[in-house]
């Protein structure tokens, strides 16, 4: 799923009991993800000055961002982006692999306010795929979405945000297994999502407290062999979220924080006579945040994670949670960041709860020169069935900034999904992948 809001604010990134998603960087991420707003609407000023200072990506360039359009209080911000890409495995198959060469046009605009006090935002966008050969592997993706700000003090805000999406599977993830990686046609799917929070900072202490709807709808698709209905309507379900977290500003630079959600998961059919997946998920995390000589900064922490089936034939899933993202600015020029975490997934296939998901990726962003930054990543997860799957990533990408209005890219990545079995409804999954893409942006 790919996640399109527009986030202002810190995210809720990794809450288990929620299923909140963080793929690693080789997977695209068209499927269900689960985000919230607002783990930390007021930033240690420091903590924010090093990452505009020294985040080699997020850093200003007036001489190459984007300058919009002024349209009142907004400013308007269009983009357009065509790309290449070559896939040898697009239907990532442990055998016989299909390439194709894939054409994406995507274009999108997003709307910034700029008021005094309190922000309003937008963001709307389509991304169309064009295979070269398997015209039957076309697809397409929209969105659109907006979230604000409302400031009742300095010390004080509501943060609210809502969106909607259609869009189409990736094969890349394992929920919907049975149908994305086993002879199927993608899976198709609507999501509509909803948050609001409560924010604010008082002395040393930083809090947040809010809730988040999300609804998902998937498409039934068919098989290639024989046409039959593969059914997707046991995946349908409707979540609703409390979350919360207290942070306690210690010293400058440094905090630490308690941090906590509450999930009920709702899903619509059992669909093909499978039992209900009806759940209950919370996730309790203790953990610090830090910034060392404005060299390293992030935050690490620590907890448990349960999903409480209601339909006793599902055994709960728990475990220990845990959860973290480190960068390291040994230079101006170099962004280093690594990240792990662990949730809980939707296993998105008839008669199986939900499984442990760990996830890990190591990335860095190069200054070559003033215009060109180089991005190399590794990445690794696995989730844990009765047989564990797991996939590794490798790649580097690379942007060539142009002016204020075009930039070009370039890049490979390689997959890999292996399991720890020779059962074969496991080996069926396994595949390699090579991706080499060019493209092209344009914006104003």
């Amino acid at each position: 799923m790919k996640s399109q809001k527009k986030i202002s604010l810190t995210l809720l990134a990794s809450l288990i009991g929620a299923g909140v998603c963080a793929f690693p960087a080789f997977a695209q991420q068209n499927g269900p993800q689960e985000k919230y707003r607002g783990v930390s609407a007021f930033k240690q000023q420091s903590s924010q000055s090093a990452k505009e200072n020294y985040d080699v990506r997020d850093r200003l360039r007036p001489e190459y961002d984007a300058q919009g359009v002024s349209a009142g209080a907004f400013r308007l911000f269009p983009e357009l982006k065509i790309s290449e890409q070559y896939d040898d495995n697009i239907f990532l198959s442990s055998k016989n692999e299909e390439t194709d060469f894939i054409t994406t046009v995507a274009p999108g605009i997003a709307v910034r306010s700029d008021f005094s006090r309190h922000a309003l935002n937008f963001k709307a966008g389509a991304d169309a795929n064009f295979y070269g050969d398997n015209n039957d592997e076309n697809h397409e993706n929209y969105f659109g979405a907006f979230d604000g700000r409302l400031d009742a003090t300095d010390n004080f805000n509501l943060t609210f945000g809502a969106g909607h999406g259609i869009y189409s599977e990736d094969r890349t993830l394992t929920q919907g297994i049975g149908a994305n990686t086993s002879g199927g046609e993608r899976v198709e799917f609507d999501q509509t999502d909803l948050d609001v929070a409560l924010n604010g900072r008082m002395n040393r202490f930083r809090s947040t407290l809010g809730y988040a709807f999300q609804v998902a709808d998937f498409d039934d698709t068919t098989a290639f062999s024989d046409d039959d209905n593969i059914d997707q309507d046991f995946r349908d379900y409707q979540s609703h979220s409390i979350f919360g977290r207290t942070n306690y500003d210690f010293s400058p630079g440094y905090s630490a924080f308690v941090e906590g959600i509450y999930t009920e998961k709702a899903f619509d059919s059992s669909g093909g006579g499978q039992i209900e997946r009806d759940s209950k998920n919370y996730g309790v995390y203790v953990g610090g945040e830090a910034e060392l000589t404005n060299l390293i900064t992030g935050e690490v922490k620590a907890g448990y994670l349960e999903s409480f089936y209601e339909d006793g034939a599902y055994e709960d899933v728990n475990g220990f949670g845990y959860g973290g993202a480190i960068n390291w600015y040994p230079t101006p020029m170099l962004t280093t960041r690594f990240s792990a975490a662990r949730q809980i997934d939707d296993a998105g296939v008839p008669g199986v709860s939900g499984v442990l998901h760990d996830i890990f990726s190591l990335e860095a962003d190069y200054e070559l020169r003033r215009n060109i930054i180089v991005s190399p990543y590794l990445a690794y997860d696995i989730r844990r069935f009765d047989e564990a799957l797991e996939t590794y990533g490798a790649g580097i990408k690379g942007d060539y900034l142009i002016n204020n209005n075009f930039s070009l890219n370039i890049g490979y990545g390689y997959t890999q999904r292996t399991t720890d079995t020779n059962v074969p409804s496991f080996t069926q999954y396994e595949f390699k992948r090579n991706l080499i893409s060019a493209g092209f942006k344009a914006k104003l």
